[in-house]
């Protein structure tokens, strides 16, 4: 799952599913075993001390963010490991190239008609 941590780099999150790797019903019951097992573990939840309804949420929400981190890492991936627009396919890609050769070519030999009909 990727998130926008800051304005720059994007930081890849993955938890420690290299054991699992078979089905995603077991990645997802991995997951909700190792979340569950931080929640119901012996971890003090200050958060039901405080009177203040702002002041809960904030803890509650820290405290979950501390439960993920632990539950999970943080994988840094390179710019040329990572898909610009994940969505445009190889095919795509070849297509695009080949117009913007043929519409190269046609810029530099304008009175070709048969580079014109081919790119149109």
């Amino acid at each position: 799952m990727a998130s926008d941590i800051s304005d720059h780099d994007l930081n890849y999150v993955s938890s420690r599913l290299c054991a699992i790797r078979n089905s995603e019903d077991e990645v997802r019951s991995y997951i909700d075993n190792v979340i569950s097992e931080h929640l119901l573990s012996t971890h003090q939840w200050q958060c039901t001390q405080l009177s203040d309804i702002q002041q809960r949420y904030s803890c509650f929400t820290s405290e979950l963010q501390q439960i993920i981190s632990l539950s999970t890492r943080t994988v840094r991936l390179s710019k040329r490991s990572t898909t610009k627009k994940p969505w445009v396919s190889r095919g795509l890609l070849k297509s695009i190239k080949y117009k913007n050769n043929l519409f190269r070519k046609h810029r530099l030999d304008p009175g070709n008609g048969h580079l014109f009909s081919r790119y149109k």
